[in-house]
């Protein structure tokens, strides 16, 4: 009794947590995915749970990583309480790399739309997922701007050196509230 009401608790967090994947999936194909998830008993994520076994659906895994992104970056608190390297990004900011078109994926079934077929894309595509004032957000970045801001990334535990490249970006990234606010008012001036 108590195996079975634990597990439709974590069937309920779960479908609670990605409903753009159930979307995507239709109620009764994830449900059957949960099922299998519950059943493996395995200490994995969901979405690792996803790439081993989505029977040759690849994009399942990416959608269930997009979606604890955007979940994750939703439950940031503002503001961030860290402070760390002068020049560090907020908590919330995580940077993706997806190898199907996820991001169109995502992007119709958030809207509501019918989604287009999965598939491949010819290059890896970078994102960019955080927590903008009370809304979490995703962009695509270009591969200079992706490696960049994993460069301030790592600058938590080592210097970072700013380019001037890094000036073209500082504008967007200071709009779109990557840094943390006193950060922000320093790189501003």
């Amino acid at each position: 009794m108590q195996k079975s009401q634990t597990q439709e608790r974590e069937r309920k967090a779960i479908t609670q947590n990605y409903p753009v994947l159930r979307k995507y999936l239709g109620a009764v194909r994830f449900d059957a995915v949960i099922r299998g998830f519950l059943a493996t008993a395995t200490n994995q994520g969901f979405p690792v749970f996803l790439a081993k076994h989505s029977h040759g659906h690849p994009e399942w895994a990416e959608l269930a990583i997009l979606e604890e992104a955007v979940m994750r970056a939703n439950e940031m608190a503002l503001p961030p309480t860290a402070a760390h390297n002068p020049i560090n990004l907020r908590p919330s900011c995580q940077l993706i790399t997806f190898n199907f078109n996820t991001t169109g994926l995502w992007s119709s079934l958030i809207c509501d739309e019918a989604p287009p077929r999965a598939y491949r894309l010819e290059r890896p595509c970078h994102v960019l997922v955080w927590r903008q004032g009370e809304r979490s957000r995703m962009r695509i970045l270009g591969d200079e701007e992706f490696v960049r801001l994993l460069d301030i990334q790592k600058a938590a535990t080592a210097p970072f050196h700013a380019t001037e490249s890094d000036a073209a970006y500082l504008r967007g990234w200071l709009d779109a509230g990557l840094f943390e606010p006193e950060v922000a008012a320093d790189l501003a001036k």
